[in-house]
């Protein structure tokens, strides 16, 4: 009985030293888990803040671009509004020429 005795007080004294080492392994982890949750927020924050400013920095650049591509378009259709005012006047001329003109059709010289 007193060998029974001596098992069951190692077995609880050895389910102790576990429990504890379970306890302390438990609070490294929480410690641990809580160190990573809050330095991936910092970190996150950090990259957050970083490229909120180079969002704000590409809309910037965009908005220009934008503006620059906008005017480039505007001048380009100024272009091609003139360059069709040009072809309807030499079309003009041409039917002039034909209905209204005794000389040779073709001599008005039709070129894009």
């Amino acid at each position: 009985a007193e060998v029974n005795h001596i098992d069951t007080h190692h077995s609880s004294y050895t389910s102790l030293q576990y429990s504890s080492l379970d306890r302390h392994i438990l609070h490294f982890n929480t410690y641990s888990s809580l160190v990573i949750y809050f330095s991936s927020i910092l970190i996150t924050r950090h990259i957050l803040f970083f490229f909120n400013i180079y969002l704000n920095v590409f809309i910037l650049l965009c908005h220009v671009f934008q503006q620059f591509l906008f005017f480039i378009l505007f001048v380009y259709f100024l272009f091609l509004v003139d360059h069709f005012i040009m072809v309807l006047m030499r079309l003009h001329d041409i039917v002039y020429s034909m209905t209204h003109a005794r000389h040779i059709i073709g001599v008005t010289s039709f070129s894009c």
